[in-house]
């Protein structure tokens, strides 16, 4: 889930296809302001492209080590998202801008929170596929399958909880692990997870002519929510 949130701008679209190759294929809404948002993060995205190629396809780095190990690279993401962000701006008006700028200030709050302090934690338990295994254990099991679980909010949070009890408790007595740096893995975690709620909606309702047509979400980001005040 990590991978794909901090890679989540564009990930609700074709996988092979490269960065500039997807931009200039999005629906744009026929409206002027929608055309100047969409060239703008055309220009925003362009010196970033390389590397967002290549780090895309690669899930292990040239050690063998899983990728969201590798500590470098990781900020070096962080820091092209708070590039792309910074140039794009927060005043947006069309669906799509609006929904990738929310995916960059997820995706930024959860690298810093998983690439800080909190890091020491996540690289020695392998908190990856604690994460994978708890997932595979209580989201894609029984009644909580996967396709019914953005259903309805009471399974959502009800599941997000159970997932984060069962990372939590192979995570809690490790020595490299102590309360607070365990506080900052669940926060990234469930913005993550908020999320993909959000994009699991915006994605069957943004139709072909660039206009988000499902039920009203919210697509502003808000830091107080996981209770850093």
């Amino acid at each position: 889930m990590l991978r794909h949130l901090i890679l989540s701008v564009f990930l609700l679209f074709p996988v092979n296809a490269g960065l500039m190759d997807i931009i200039m294929n999005l629906p744009v809404a026929d409206n002027i302001t929608c055309i100047e948002e969409h060239q703008k993060l055309a220009e925003c995205a362009y010196p970033h492209a390389p590397f967002y190629d290549y780090i895309k396809q690669q899930t292990y780095d040239p050690r063998g080590e899983n990728v969201l190990y590798n500590i470098g690279v990781m900020r070096k993401v962080l820091q092209i998202g708070k590039n792309v962000s910074d140039c794009l701006g927060h005043d947006l008006k069309c669906d799509l801008p609006r929904f990738l700028d929310f995916s960059l200030d997820t995706s930024i709050y959860a690298a810093e929170k998983v690439y800080g302090d909190a890091f020491h934690c996540f690289l020695n338990t392998s908190a990856v596929e604690i994460a994978e295994s708890c997932s595979n254990k209580l989201l894609y099991s029984g009644k909580e399958k996967l396709e019914t679980l953005w259903e309805d909010p009471t399974t959502f949070e009800f599941s997000k909880n159970k997932m984060f009890e069962c990372v939590a408790t192979e995570l809690y007595g490790n020595p490299a692990c102590s309360i607070g740096r365990i506080v900052s893995l669940y926060h990234a975690g469930s913005a993550g997870f908020d999320w993909m709620l959000q994009a699991s909606r915006f994605n069957p309702g943004f139709s072909q002519s660039g206009v988000y047509t499902g039920s009203p979400l919210d697509l502003k980001f808000n830091a107080d929510k996981y209770c850093d005040n």
